[in-house]
């Protein structure tokens, strides 16, 4: 084996109280074993137009703080609000439907705001973040307001001023949530396909380059969910390009007590006692899609850690320790498209995403974003294998086969100070630093600090605190 000069940089947020050490733990790193490409838009938000307007976007660096990000994704006008959304008259509230008062959608009878993003802002913002562009169009107003044949018009003239535009839009998504039952109006799996080939086959005729998304229940390893999913996608053919299910960990229900008894985290709930994790889910996926014939991507255009309805909430620090471990399984899985739900829930003190947003206000990234720092680095590399010692420390690892750096991320899901030793093929001198959050114990604001390492000839050691996420960039 040739000798390898390792240069490691360790990154690590971590979260917890005072404890002793206690033990070590494991983690195994398999350059050789690589396991295909990793998506680059897993890294993907909500804009919701009217949640997050031009004063969010455009407040002192916030573009470049996206861009730091590696954002590659960015979903318009946002989730359930895109099925009230009128994209000639983008100057109503979110969940406020124009053609309730205002059906020929008169400009003149709108109420004016210029700070709500509308879709030329969009575009605009998605080329300077440099991301792709995702777009929504309208089902359930036509179903609400018995007008399908102009909100099929609607969509078809909004694909068209894209199209004409030259603004270049990769996907575009049929409808929100149609099945929920929450939502102001629902629809089965066969009314849903009708829908989708209804309107995909003449958006995909305006502009052929396009990919449909339709959007369904998450539960795919349920066989009467994905029954619903194979008529769906059969009916609607070729027209249909990637599957959207929408995963808020433990609704109604997230908590600490929770997250720590899932070894690994995993979809289990009061409606899915026996689901199984993200990552198993997009395998499942993966092998029932097979009988389509021909590739489907598999995407979670809303995910996030549920809220709790009662007693003590999360905060942010726990939720972004929670949403590492969802991003890891989407990298280990397979996942192709990921975007978050929200990036903000602004003038909303009492919402049930406190502590789960990307910002807290427009001035104030939250500790996840600074997480997600860390694992846009591995966006678009080669995923090698990873295999930590038992599920208390889910991990990633990945390749940039350019330069041959390799970045290793490992969460310390235990109340334990463990003592990580990273077994990984080398011959020769290591030279390592590391760096780490302040504990959540300390007064600290600064979210990175230095981090103590060591080297033997097996590989890497570090002390990880209670409860932290850590990163390691080995370059050669």
């Amino acid at each position: 084996m040739a000798i390898v000069r390792f240069l490691t940089f360790l990154t690590v947020i971590s979260f917890a109280a005072n404890s002793a050490f206690a033990e070590n733990i494991s983690l195994k790193i398999s350059p050789e074993s690589r396991q295909g490409k990793i998506s680059e838009e897993l890294m993907g938000f909500n804009a919701i137009y009217c949640w997050n307007p031009k004063d969010f976007w455009y407040y002192e660096n916030n573009i470049e703080l996206f861009k730091e990000l590696n954002t590659e994704v960015l979903r318009y006008p946002g989730g359930e609000v895109s099925d009230y959304f009128h994209w000639k008259l983008p100057t109503y509230d979110g969940w406020h439907d124009a053609w309730k008062n205002n059906p020929d959608l008169d400009p003149k009878l709108a109420p004016e705001n210029d700070n709500y993003i509308t879709v030329d802002d969009y575009i605009e913002l998605c080329e300077k973040i440099g991301c792709e562009k995702m777009i929504g169009v309208n089902i359930d107003s036509g179903l609400v307001f018995n007008r399908n044949a102009d909100s099929l018009r609607e969509a078809m003239e909004f694909v068209r001023y894209c199209k004409e535009n030259d603004y270049g839009v990769k996907y575009w998504y049929v409808g929100n949530e149609p099945y929920h039952e929450g939502s102001r109006i629902s629809v089965s799996a066969e009314q849903y396909a009708r829908i989708v080939k209804n309107f995909a086959s003449r958006m995909k005729r305006i502009d052929p380059d396009i990919q449909i998304i339709v959007n369904w229940k998450s539960g795919v390893f349920k066989n009467n969910n994905w029954n619903q999913i194979r008529k769906i996608i059969e009916h609607a053919g070729e027209f249909v390009d990637v599957l959207d299910v929408h995963w808020y960990w433990n609704w109604g229900k997230a908590s600490w007590k929770s997250w720590l008894s899932q070894k690994p985290m995993s979809q289990k709930n009061q409606w899915h006692p026996k689901a199984p994790s993200y990552e198993k889910t997009i395998e499942i996926f993966r092998s029932r899609a097979e009988s389509f014939g021909r590739d489907i991507k598999f995407a979670s255009l809303e995910w996030n850690v549920g809220p709790k309805d009662e007693g003590e909430d999360l905060t942010a620090r726990q939720c972004s320790l929670m949403q590492a471990e969802m991003m890891m399984q989407f990298i280990n899985g397979g996942l192709d498209i990921a975007c978050m739900w929200p990036i903000d829930t602004p003038n909303r003190p009492n919402a049930k995403f406190s502590g789960r947003n990307l910002f807290e206000g427009k001035d104030n990234p939250q500790p996840v974003y600074y997480i997600f720092r860390l694992l846009s680095n591995v966006m678009g590399k080669t995923l090698i294998e990873s295999e930590p010692e038992d599920f208390t420390l889910p991990s990633a690892a990945a390749m940039d086969e350019s330069s041959g750096k390799i970045y290793v991320f490992a969460l310390n899901k235990s109340e334990l100070e463990r003592e990580l030793s990273i077994e990984i093929p080398s011959e020769g001198n290591l030279k390592v630093s590391g760096k780490q959050a302040a504990p959540l114990e300390t007064d600290s604001e600064k979210i990175i600090s230095p981090l103590k390492t060591s080297i033997t000839k097996e590989g890497i050691n570090a002390v990880m605190k209670p409860y932290s996420f850590a990163m390691f960039e080995i370059g050669r």
